[in-house]
């Protein structure tokens, strides 16, 4: 303040909370969800909409990294699909 840097402390303040992981989908709803016939469709969407986005909006690298994630994960569903 007023042109003074203030000392840094080298300890946090506060302990940093446990991680804690909380299911928010019910165990019926992840079943459907996880079934390759359902996750197939919605893969092979969430490709499309990524590949149109890089030809109209931004051809950028990391976008075609992530479509080639997408790629791969298509794959995966297509085989557990068949």
């Amino acid at each position: 303040m007023n042109g003074k840097t203030l000392p840094v402390k080298k300890e946090l303040p506060f302990a940093e909370p446990v991680h804690q992981s909380v299911q928010i989908v019910d165990d019926a709803e992840l079943q459907i969800r996880r079934d390759p016939a359902n996750r197939l469709p919605r893969q092979i969407a969430q490709y499309l909409r990524l590949v149109d986005y890089i030809q109209t909006v931004k051809d950028a690298p990391h976008l075609k990294r992530s479509l080639d994630a997408h790629f791969e994960r298509l794959i995966k569903y297509h085989r557990s699909f068949l």
